[in-house]
C-alpha cells in the first residue's frame, strides 16, 4: 500500500473530496510483522480457497503461509489499481485468520475507495480492535468519520492519530474543526453505503446465512456484493459462501473482542442503586416543533440548547431534529458543524427537499461549488416543482462558468416555469454553442470525430422559443439544418423589414447553408449597400498587348436605395462563454 505519510498531505479538508486523495495508505516500518498463531487441529478447518480467484495459493498448504501469500498478493493487484482482486485477496486473508489486523486494514482502505463507508469504518474499526497500535488506521478512520458526519468520533481518533504523526497539518485541523462538536454517528444507524445491483436468489441467501449461522441474512447479503468475482452481475453459491466467510470472521472477533473487554473489567462491588424518580418523558416532536419556533424567532443559540442534549439519545433518529440542530449552528457561524448535522438528517431522510437546499445554501457560502450544485440537485429530485433550488442551482453554475451544469440545471427550471425571465437567455446559450460548434466544424476536414450536438441543441431552443418568426428562430432553424425553413422565415422578416440589413445578411447565410452560393452572394451584397460599405475590390487584370475586344453591354446600375443606417446587432452570447459573471451579493 502506499506510504501513510505520502497520503496525509494536503489541506486536510476532508468534505466531499475524492476518496483516492484522503485515503491514508500503510507506513511500512510503521508496524512490526504481525504473528499469528497457526490454527490447531481442534479449531474450525481452514476455509476453502478457490484457486481460480487466487492462483497463487495453488501450492500453498500452510495456513499461515497462506494468510502472508494473500496480503502480498492483495497488495501487488492493488498497486496495479486491480480493486476487486486486491479485495479478493484479503477478504480470503481474513477468513483464513480473522485475527490478521492488516488484512482487516487493507480491506478498509479498498471499502472506501468503492464508497462503502460502512464496510470501511467497521473495517478499520476491527483493525484496531485487534490491534490498537495501528497507525494507519487511526488516521484513516479520523478522516472516514469526519467525512460521513460523526465529528465527535473523528475528533476522538484524530487525537489518537496525532500520537503517531505528531503536529501533523492533516489531522490537526481536522481535529480543531470537529473540537467541541458532540455531533457523533452510531454505526448501527448508518445504512449500506454500496446499494446491492447484482441478481441474487434470496431463498439462497437465507439457507446460506442459516448453515454459517448468521442471524441476519442482509448482512450476508451486503458483504456478498463484494464477493462477484467474476463481475457477471449475479450471485452464485460460491460467492455467496465466500461472503458468508467473511461475515462469520467479522462476528468472530467482535465476539472475541467483547469477551476480553468483560474480562478486563475489575472487579468492582457495584452497590445498590438508590430508587430514583421517574424520568419524565420526553417528546422529541415537541423538542423540534419548540426549537423550530426559537430559530423562526431569531434565537439559535437557544433553539440548539434546546436540542443538544437529546441528539444523542431520543433525537438520535430523529432528522427533522437534526436539520433544525444544523440550521441553528448555521446561524450561529458553525458552519462545518451544520453541513455534518444536516447530511446527517439528509442521510436518515433523503427525499426532504428543503433539507438539501439548506445544506446546499450553507455549501455555497463555503466556496463548496461542486457540493452545492449536488445538494440541489438533489432538492430538486425530491420535489420535482422546487423552483427556488432550481434557480438557484442554475445561478450557481451559470457564476461559476460550469456550462454543462448551467444547460442541464436551466432545463430543470424551464420544466417548472415555462416563462422563467431565464428563457431567452438559455435559448441564446444553446444558440451560441451551437454556431460555436458550427464554426469549428467549417475549419474541419472530413468527418467530425464525434456526431455534431449542435442541430440537437438548436432543435431544442426551437422547442422552447415561441412560433412567430424571429431572426433568432430563423437563426436556430439554420443550425437545426432545417435549411428550408429558415430561407422562408428570413424571406418573410424581409418583406415586413424590407431595409433591415441584418436580415439580409441571415437570409444570404441561410442561403449559403442550403447551397445557393449566387443567391446568397446578392443578399450580401444587398447587406453591405444598406450599412454603407464599399463593394468588394475585384482584383486588377494585367494589360494585354493587343487591344483587347470591346465587352458586352452591361444593364445600367440600380439606383442607390436611401436608408437609416440599422443599430448594431446585440450579442447574444452570455458571459459565461468568456469571463464567469461577477457572484450576486
Amino acid at each position: 500500500m502506499t506510504d501513510g505519510d505520502d497520503a496525509l498531505t494536503g489541506d486536510g479538508d476532508a468534505t466531499e473530496i475524492p476518496l483516492d486523495d484522503v485515503v491514508l495508505a500503510s507506513v511500512d516500518d510503521a508496524l512490526s510483522e504481525v504473528v499469528n498463531e497457526a490454527p490447531t487441529k481442534d479449531e474450525t478447518p481452514t476455509p476453502k480457497v478457490a484457486s481460480n480467484i487466487i492462483p497463487e495459493l495453488d501450492d500453498v498448504e500452510d495456513p499461515e503461509e497462506m494468510v502472508q501469500v494473500l496480503l502480498t498478493v492483495g497488495e501487488e493487484r492493488s498497486r496495479r489499481d486491480d480493486v476487486k482482486g486486491a479485495l479478493a485477496a484479503f477478504n480470503k486473508a481474513i477468513a483464513l485468520d480473522p485475527s490478521c489486523d492488516m488484512a482487516w486494514f487493507n480491506r478498509g482502505v479498498l471499502l472506501e475507495a468503492q464508497q462503502d463507508a460502512r464496510g470501511a469504518r467497521q473495517s478499520f474499526q476491527i483493525c484496531l480492535d485487534l490491534n490498537e497500535e495501528h497507525a494507519p488506521a487511526t488516521a484513516n478512520l479520523a478522516i472516514l468519520l469526519e467525512r460521513i458526519g460523526d465529528l465527535e468520533g473523528a475528533y476522538d481518533m484524530a487525537t489518537r492519530a496525532l500520537g503517531f504523526y505528531p503536529g501533523h497539518p492533516a489531522l490537526t485541523q481536522l481535529q480543531e474543526r470537529c473540537k467541541d462538536s458532540e455531533i457523533s454517528v452510531a454505526l448501527s444507524s448508518m445504512q449500506p453505503s454500496v446499494e446491492v445491483t447484482q441478481d441474487v436468489d434470496m431463498k439462497m441467501v437465507e439457507e446460506i446465512a442459516e448453515e454459517a449461522g448468521i442471524e441476519n441474512p442482509e448482512d450476508l447479503l451486503q458483504e456478498a456484493v463484494h464477493h462477484d468475482h467474476d463481475e457477471d452481475e449475479s450471485l452464485t453459491v460460491e460467492e455467496l459462501q465466500s461472503a458468508a466467510e467473511v461475515v462469520v470472521a467479522q462476528q468472530e472477533v467482535l465476539r472475541e473482542v467483547e469477551e476480553q473487554q468483560v474480562v478486563e473489567e475489575p472487579s468492582v462491588p457495584v452497590p445498590e442503586p438508590e430508587p430514583e424518580p421517574e424520568p419524565e418523558t420526553l417528546d422529541i416532536n415537541s423538542l423540534t416543533d419548540e426549537a423550530t419556533e426559537l430559530l423562526k424567532n431569531g434565537e439559535p443559540k437557544h433553539a440548539l440548547a434546546l436540542l443538544k442534549p437529546h441528539l444523542k439519545t431520543i433525537g438520535a433518529q430523529h432528522a427533522p431534529a437534526w436539520r433544525i440542530a444544523g440550521g441553528a449552528m448555521a446561524r450561529l457561524d458553525l458552519d462545518n458543524h451544520a453541513m455534518a448535522a444536516m447530511t446527517h438528517a439528509q442521510n436518515l431522510e433523503s427525499e426532504h427537499a428543503r433539507g438539501w437546499f439548506n445544506l446546499g445554501s450553507v455549501q455555497q457560502r463555503n466556496g463548496l461549488t461542486t457540493e452545492a450544485l449536488e445538494s440541489y440537485r438533489r432538492a430538486v429530485g425530491a420535489d420535482a416543482s422546487f423552483e427556488k433550488a432550481a434557480e438557484k442551482r442554475m445561478t450557481l453554475a451559470k457564476d461559476e462558468g460550469m456550462i454543462d451544469a448551467y444547460l442541464e440545471s436551466a432545463r430543470s427550471l424551464l420544466t417548472i416555469n415555462g416563462q422563467h425571465a431565464e428563457k431567452e437567455a438559455f435559448v441564446n446559450m444553446l444558440l451560441d454553442l451551437a454556431t460555436g460548434e458550427q464554426n469549428v466544424l467549417e475549419q474541419v476536414s472530413g468527418l467530425p470525430p464525434t456526431l455534431p450536438a449542435g442541430p440537437e441543441m438548436a432543435t431544442e431552443a426551437l422547442s422552447i422559443m415561441g412560433d412567430e418568426p424571429s431572426p433568432e428562430r430563423a437563426r436556430a432553424l439554420s443550425l437545426a439544418l432545417q435549411h428550408g425553413d429558415a430561407v422562408l422565415m428570413w424571406k418573410g422578416l424581409i418583406q415586413s423589414q424590407p431595409n433591415h440589413a441584418g436580415h439580409w445578411t441571415g437570409l444570404a447565410r441561410a442561403l449559403e447553408q442550403a447551397g445557393d452560393l449566387e443567391t446568397a452572394q446578392k443578399c450580401h451584397a444587398k447587406a453591405a449597400a444598406m450599412n454603407g460599405e464599399s463593394p468588394t475590390p475585384q482584383p486588377m487584370q494585367p494589360a494585354p498587348s493587343a487591344p483587347a475586344p470591346a465587352p458586352p453591354p452591361t444593364a445600367p446600375a440600380p439606383p442607390p436605395v436611401e436608408i437609416q443606417p440599422a443599430a448594431p446587432a446585440q450579442s447574444a452570447a452570455l458571459d459565461l462563454l468568456t469571463t464567469p459573471l461577477e457572484a450576486p451579493p
